[in-house]
């Protein structure tokens, strides 16, 4: 996050909103710039919860849907790859290569 240091007013949160499912994981990182509000939490008072609840507000509920529905769609791909790699003679122990 970043503040101002003369009176802790945090202006902007860094997220990273993380979906699993099946052994896949994925992720999303954003910035969320903050208006200051009419009265600031000290800085040292700021918990993980506070700054979540804040990012959330910032996105408002459709920006959240969105972001939810980006990593689940992720990971359907994920679970259901539709490309690959690999050599059709190399085994799992052989790379393939051979100079």
């Amino acid at each position: 996050m970043n503040r101002v240091l003369e009176d802790g007013y945090v202006y902007k949160c860094f997220y990273t909103a993380t979906g699993s499912s099946g052994g896949s994981t994925t992720s999303e990182s954003g910035v969320v710039k903050l208006s200051r509000p009419q009265s600031l939490v000290p800085f040292d008072e700021l918990t993980e919860a506070i700054c979540n609840q804040w990012v959330a507000n910032s996105l408002g509920q459709e920006g959240t849907e969105a972001i939810e529905a980006r990593l689940t769609a992720r990971l359907q791909k994920l679970s259901n790859p539709v490309h690959t790699t690999g050599l059709p003679w190399a085994t799992a122990e052989d790379d393939g290569f051979t100079p």
